[in-house]
């Protein structure tokens, strides 16, 4: 009766999934939408329904204690200011927590359209927040959970903030670094698009980088969807057209000391057998990104390979898939820029007759351990073991 469902993969080994279960709702109804969005932590499933009951909306949490769920239409205060609901389940089922509203938010604002909570943290967009003299430039609320009671902590905006540039479309947020995605903002060229990233800094959350494409171009919409784990960011391009038009991408960022820096792009398709360029029209790979331990999930909203209409799931390796080590070149004792490393090589040392110290950059293109000798004229002197993959830091 095209009322949805969600499945449940279970990971086989390192290259397959199995479908374990399909899930719907015990009280189905026509087109509302059951499996629009979802979210898994363990043992935890959560499935949005938003066209549920007249588009008022709908949650489903399948088993687990706590979910977020935002509702950007609410007009507490203001028309469609916005809101986020906290729920938390116990014996006796689910039970609304906390109601969240920032402090700042106002008719139209549309706070909740996006939302994101890990252990404690909860971080909440409004991307038509107006501010700063600015319309519908957009903002992101962190709230933290304390004692059974939920504070708001911080009010992200960007340094640059811009009409229209939907700076709250998406949120992520792990541990002391939050992104903010703003796909039409308009810093490179027009609606190119951006993701911010916030570090909190001695309990104060500030802006540390913007987040652009390395081929970023106009009417890209570049960071449609974010996600973060660790010194890891993974952005969406779902209107990416290097493998047909629209056919999306993902980018992958990395921070090493402190410094965020492109890693790598993944499109539809790539390290793959591929199809026609017609499979790949409109796939929108990149629309939905979810990022667990080692593995990284993401969708596109046409299934390309069944040549049929339909969301499709991609699961990749993180480090295999998404890992290109970095080298470090110094100016005096300061690294002043970060490179990727194309291929492995041994470079020789510059003597300076002012310093009695040397370096030798080694860099590694590909995985694994190496043993380093260095000899003088009579004998070997000194030796480097197991240097990690990629060698970030130079070798003195």
């Amino acid at each position: 009766m095209d009322s949805g469902s969600a499945k449940i993969f279970v990971r086989r080994g390192h290259n397959a999934c199995i479908e374990q279960a399909k899930i719907t709702a015990k009280d189905p109804e026509f087109r509302g939408g059951f499996g629009w969005s979802v979210a898994i932590s363990g043992n935890t499933a959560i499935v949005g329904a938003p066209n549920r009951s007249g588009n008022n909306g709908g949650i489903y949490i399948v088993d687990g204690k706590l979910a977020i769920i935002g509702a950007p239409g609410d007009d507490d205060a203001g028309n469609n200011a916005g809101s986020a609901y906290i729920f938390k389940r116990d014996a006796d089922g689910s039970k609304e927590q906390a109601k969240l509203i920032a402090k700042d938010v106002k008719g139209g604002s549309g706070f909740g359209n996006s939302v994101f909570i890990r252990r404690n943290l909860a971080i909440i967009g409004a991307h038509r927040h107006s501010h700063s003299g600015t319309r519908f430039a957009g903002a992101a609320y962190i709230f933290e959970h304390e004692a059974d009671t939920w504070t708001q902590r911080a009010n992200l905006i960007p340094e640059d903030p811009t009409g229209g540039q939907r700076f709250g479309d998406d949120v992520s947020i792990d541990g002391d670094t939050a992104i903010v995605a703003a796909p039409l903002d308009s810093g490179i060229s027009s609606q190119s698009g951006a993701a911010y990233v916030f570090a909190n800094i001695g309990k104060a959350w500030q802006q540390q980088t913007k987040l652009v494409a390395e081929d970023t171009e106009e009417l890209d919409r570049f960071a449609t969807n974010v996600a973060s784990s660790g010194t890891d960011a993974f952005i969406g391009h779902m209107y990416d057209d290097d493998r047909a038009m629209n056919s999306g991408a993902v980018y992958s960022f990395r921070r090493i000391d402190g410094n965020w820096m492109q890693n790598k792009k993944i499109i539809p398709g790539a390290g793959k057998k591929i199809v026609a360029e017609a499979d790949f029209k409109n796939l929108e790979f990149g629309s939905a990104i979810a990022v667990s331990q080692d593995l990284v999930v993401v969708s596109g909203h046409f299934n390309a390979h069944a040549k049929s209409t339909g969301t499709a799931a991609y699961i990749f390796d993180r480090e295999k898939d998404f890992d290109a080590p970095y080298r470090a070149e110094r100016s005096g004792l300061a690294v002043k820029t970060l490179r990727r490393i194309k291929s492995t090589s041994l470079l020789q040392n510059v003597p300076n007759p002012f310093n009695p110290e040397t370096w030798i950059p080694l860099y590694l293109g590909t995985g694994g351990e190496v043993n380093v000798s260095i000899y003088n004229i009579a004998d070997c002197w000194y030796v480097i073991k197991s240097r990690p993959k990629g060698c970030r830091h130079l070798c003195d």
